[in-house]
Formats: C-alpha cells, structure tokens, sequence
C-alpha cells in the first residue's frame, strides 16, 4: 500500500495531486468498493501507465489520502496545543472541541469515506495516530494543570472524554440529528467534559 515513488518535479506532483483529488471525488460520490484504479485515471486525465508509475493499485492511493490527511491533522493539532499550554481549563476544552470540530467538518464526506476505507484496508494505525496525538495532547496539558483537575485517573478520563467526544462529533458531522446547532454541540460536550474533569 506504498507509492512505487514520490514525484520530484513539478509537472510530476501536479499530476499526482491531481490522481488524489480525482480518488477523493470519486470515493465521496460512489464509495471505496466502485473505486478502481482505471476511474482514478479516467477522472484524473491521464493515463493509467502514469498512474501505475506512483500507485501500483487503489489500496495504495488511499493510503496516501489518508497520510496526508493524518498529516493535517496532527499539524492542526500540534500547533492548536501550543498555544493552549497556559491557558485555563475551561478555556482550553472549549477550544480544544472547537478545533476537533472543525477538523471533522474541514474533511467532511472525504473523511467519513476514508475512514471506511481504513477500516477495510486495515490501515487504521494512520487514522489512529491522529487519536493518539491528541490524547497525549491532551494528557500533558492535563498534568500541566492537575490543580484544576479533580479525577483521580487523568489517563481513565482522558479515554472516556476523547472517545465519547470524537464519537458525538463524528455522529453530528456525518449524520446531523437536526436539532442542535454547531455550537449547541460543542456547549454540551464542553458541559460533559468539563463536569467529568471537576467532579469531586
């Protein structure tokens, strides 16, 4: 599920850009199982000779859609962290959910249909080093801050309030109830979170 390579000149990462963008529109309108190799190229103009020439079959450019979406992601919270190091608690959850938020948002259909993908690939470890980044995020500003926090176990609470979080949000992402607002979601897990980490 690797690139046979990576492309070095211009011309050669456009076309490769424009391989992805065509398997991304082609995975959010039909689905991982009616993508093929022979689509991607069709959709992307170019043959399938230059296709094969970096991606040797779907599973491989799927793979790429999903490591550069991992790489966004980690980006967006890496530098989302740092600034929120000093910050207080009620503060830092708030934005922490707001950036989740707009992470599941900023990749919509593309991200619900990759993680599809993953989980028949089998190249879940990807998606889940984005969980993982963000929990270990979360935990060292935690530690930074145990006077604001009342649980005993911050490893326990932090599973308990990452899972269920990530879990709502992408429910109300991918399949809107209708009743709740933006921002109504992010008040009432910001009140369970937070109601979690302070209970005495």
């Amino acid at each position: 599920m690797e690139p046979r390579k990576r492309p070095r000149q211009q011309r050669s990462k456009r076309m490769v850009e424009s391989i992805l963008a065509a398997a991304a529109k082609i995975l959010i309108e039909d689905g991982y199982e009616s993508l093929s190799t022979g689509q991607v190229a069709k959709r992307a103009g170019v043959s399938i000779g230059s296709l094969y020439q970096y991606f040797p079959n779907k599973e491989a450019i799927i793979a790429e859609l999903v490591r550069k979406l991992t790489i966004d992601a980690t980006t967006a919270v890496s530098a989302n962290m740092d600034g929120l190091a000093d910050r207080p608690l009620e503060e830092a959850v708030r934005a922490m959910l707001t950036m989740v938020v707009g992470l599941v948002e900023q990749h919509g259909d593309l991200g619900r249909e990759l993680l599809i993908a993953a989980q028949q690939m089998g190249v879940l470890p990807g998606i889940r080093m984005v969980e993982q980044r963000i929990s270990e995020a979360g935990r060292r500003y935690l530690m930074r801050h145990r006077d604001e926090v009342r649980v005993q176990d911050i490893d326990q609470a932090i599973f308990v309030t990452f899972n269920a979080a990530v879990f709502v949000i992408f429910r109300s992402v991918f399949a809107p109830p209708g009743f709740m607002t933006r921002q109504q979601l992010i008040d009432e897990l910001y009140r369970m979170i937070i109601g979690h980490l302070t209970r005495s």
